[in-house]
């Protein structure tokens, strides 16, 4: 673009625009990664909580397989890292089988979140 001189170059005005747009631009990247790695970290945070319970969930089969379950006591409770874990057991009325509730917890910033399972398990060796 030439001004009034005939040279060529950008009005401060145009300098100014292009610098904004560059600015809310750049912003919006920012966030994206900033979004991102929160996703990344909840995402995280939830399969080492899936793998906790799994872990949990057959040590649980491994003690009923060897018949014992009813003759431990019927909660328990712990922390792994920064996970919290908690089970209980109820017998099932006229049957050989418990409910069990088991559920990992853990804390990530101000948001508290959680996974619980019911599941059955028989006081009876397998």
């Amino acid at each position: 673009m030439k001004n009034k001189r005939g040279e060529k170059g950008f009005l401060f005005l145009e300098l100014v625009v292009g610098i904004a747009i560059l600015a809310v631009g750049i912003t919006l990247v920012i966030q994206a990664f900033s979004s991102t790695a929160r996703a990344h970290a909840v995402s995280r945070d939830m399969v080492k909580a899936v793998f906790l319970m799994e872990d949990k969930i057959q040590e649980l089969e491994f003690r009923e397989q060897h018949g014992f379950i009813g003759q431990e006591p019927l909660e328990a409770a712990g922390t792994t890292g920064r996970f919290a874990w908690r089970y209980a057991f109820a017998p099932v009325r006229d049957t050989d089988f418990y409910l069990c509730n088991l559920s990992v917890a853990w804390k990530e910033y101000r948001r508290n979140d959680s996974f619980t399972v019911n599941t059955y398990f028989s006081a009876g060796a397998g």
